[in-house]
């Protein structure tokens, strides 16, 4: 559960509908997202009867009453598709499920919906994508057709990759910067000098669909940030080695 998520109001809206402490209700949502994340990977725990969701959060209640005051309350969302969709599961999934769900190429299913595929999902929800980062508003138009496979050279690239937030916005990315043969070569080449930089070795990690936009638009020169200290107080290599050399100069010194 994200860190802040005990004190968002819809907690206390679910509080409110089910007549119960919050300690309950954050225990019954970890319980949701814990049944979700093993028999609904994708979010769609509407698959399920009610009955079978309220088992899964240990609620002993009429099940009904549940699911009802968690759609009322925004933790689950109404699809015409899948009957229920755990709210933002692409936020709330660890990151063993999204894994799993690049293995298997396959999307968190969305409740964001568009009038032109048919009422169906988005690869990538709408919300997400308006609020992402400037860099990425800045990019040009991204693969957008919907109920496309991951293609098996991108789960081959991002295979190796530390942490992968959204597989759906990696394989976007893929398939809107990676053209030719040659792009190919250079996007697998620069990802392996990458994850074995200094700056990656620090724990300091671009999102993968971030990287390849980036590589891309220098034309796979492989330029990222150079590593820097970290606020803890972590040195690079070269802070590192210039300690180490006048150390050994001042104790040399000394022994003149």
């Amino acid at each position: 559960m994200k860190r802040r998520t005990p004190d968002h109001p819809k907690v206390a809206d679910l509080m409110a509908r089910l007549h119960l402490p919050k300690p309950y209700v954050i225990g019954l949502l970890e319980l949701l997202w814990h049944y979700t994340a093993e028999f609904a990977p994708q979010g769609d725990i509407g698959k399920w009867p009610d009955e079978a969701i309220a088992k899964g959060c240990a609620w002993g209640g009429d099940p009904s009453r549940l699911t009802s005051a968690m759609v009322a309350a925004g933790w689950l969302d109404p699809s015409p598709t899948h009957r229920l969709l755990v709210h933002d599961w692409a936020e709330h999934c660890d990151e063993a499920v999204r894994k799993k769900l690049v293995r298997s190429k396959l999307y968190v299913f969305d409740v964001q919906t568009t009038a032109d595929n048919g009422g169906q999902r988005e690869p990538l929800s709408a919300s997400r994508a308006r609020s992402a980062s400037a860099l990425a508003r800045a990019k040009p138009e991204p693969y957008t057709q919907p109920g496309v496979s991951i293609p098996d050279q991108a789960l081959t690239w991002m295979e190796p990759w530390p942490r992968i937030p959204d597989p759906n916005a990696v394989a976007r990315a893929w398939l809107s910067v990676v053209d030719t043969d040659a792009d190919s070569a250079g996007a697998f080449a620069v990802r392996d000098r990458y994850l074995g930089s200094a700056e990656v070795a620090r724990g300091v990690l671009m999102n993968p669909d971030e990287f390849l936009w980036k590589q891309k638009r220098c034309g796979w020169a492989g330029k990222w940030p150079p590593a820097k200290a970290a606020a803890n107080g972590n040195m690079t290599d070269q802070q590192l080695s210039e300690m180490v050399a006048a150390v050994a100069a001042e104790q040399e010194e000394q022994q003149r």
